[in-house]
């Protein structure tokens, strides 16, 4: 299970395990920089729980510290002389300035959310592929537990 994991993420990991519970961790490079991800697979009552998490924080901060810093930056700085010495209406800096941050932001989070969807979306195939690994080891290649025995919610 772990070189499928390893395999899917394209990261080396630490693995632990104590009883039945396995977990595993990404291993970040250097400045805390890769992806930032948990995985635990616990049995408990006849059934077994795989958890899969990523933190995106790091690309957040990268992605909106980058982007906002080196855009929004110069495009608010440069707001105030367009209205008032070029344009020469000065009650248009704030709104200028208002564009400037708030389109960098926009860019910002929509590529954030592309990344969080696209990584989202990695690991509920992950987690199916383990949950289909488990099932073969445990029940004999079926899923247990039921009509609801993969529950999935959003963000989780």
């Amino acid at each position: 299970m772990i070189d499928e994991v390893r395999r899917t993420l394209g990261s080396v990991g630490h693995v632990s395990a104590l009883g039945g519970s396995l977990a595993w961790s990404t291993v970040t490079a250097g400045q805390g920089t890769g992806r930032n991800v948990q995985l635990s697979i616990t049995p408990r009552g006849g059934s077994t729980r795989i958890y899969l998490e990523e933190q995106l924080a790091n690309y957040a901060g990268g992605l909106f510290g980058g982007i906002m810093g080196g855009a929004g930056g110069p495009g608010l700085g440069l707001s105030f002389p367009l209205a008032i010495e070029v344009l020469q209406v000065p009650v248009l800096a704030p709104l200028f300035a208002a564009v400037a941050v708030s389109g960098t932001w926009g860019i910002a989070r929509s590529i954030f959310m592309t990344i969080a969807d696209r990584h989202r979306a990695e690991l509920e195939e992950l987690a199916d592929r383990l949950a289909e690994h488990v099932a073969h080891s445990t029940h004999g290649g079926r899923l247990g537990g039921g009509a609801d025995a993969r529950r999935l919610e959003p963000g989780r």
